[in-house]
């Protein structure tokens, strides 16, 4: 039985293409700060912080999704291989709840900080004052989608047969 979510799917590389988006914005911010520098001794005001503030974060955390959706987060399997299928199935799920818990309790975390944030105006002091509090909410937009995304995982693992989820050995 094979799960197809292609909704999902579409979110995971639209959050993708998202992330790349923000390390061109990287670039290019920082390229055109550089220059007007030292070219015309006119940085652009408060390019550190929104770099920090929204392209890294874009960056960091929207690619969880497909992560978690294609399975490619880094695992180690020293004892895993050697698990009868039971326990294999055992420990696919469970760490699978756990990983959809522990994205839930990020999503509830976050979405009361930007909520919070918000609520407040939140920004950040600089050469001039940034409003950060619109960043605040990527957080718990990209965990809520990858625990979406790691539920589906876990359940893609445990219908496919509950085998080993890793790459056969010798692959990389």
């Amino acid at each position: 039985m094979t799960i197809k979510t292609p909704r999902l799917e579409s979110l995971a590389h639209f959050q993708n293409r998202l992330a790349g988006f923000a390390v061109l914005l990287i670039l290019v911010h920082v390229s055109l700060d550089v220059l007007m520098r030292y070219m015309l001794n006119s940085p652009i005001p408060a390019t550190l912080e929104v770099v920090s503030f929204y392209y890294m974060i874009a960056l960091t955390f929207l690619p969880m999704l497909i992560l978690e959706y294609q399975d490619k987060h880094i695992k180690t399997d020293l004892f895993f291989r050697q698990f009868p299928k039971a326990l294999q199935r055992v420990s696919i799920a469970a760490s699978g709840l756990m990983a959809v818990f522990f994205y839930w309790l990020l999503t509830y975390v976050c979405f009361e900080e930007a909520l919070s944030a918000t609520h407040r105006g939140e920004v950040v002091m600089g050469v001039h004052l940034l409003p950060i509090w619109p960043a605040r909410w990527l957080l718990p937009v990209a965990f809520l989608s990858a625990s979406i995304g790691a539920l589906f995982s876990t359940i893609r693992a445990l219908s496919s047969g509950g085998g080993s989820p890793y790459a056969e050995e010798g692959e990389i």
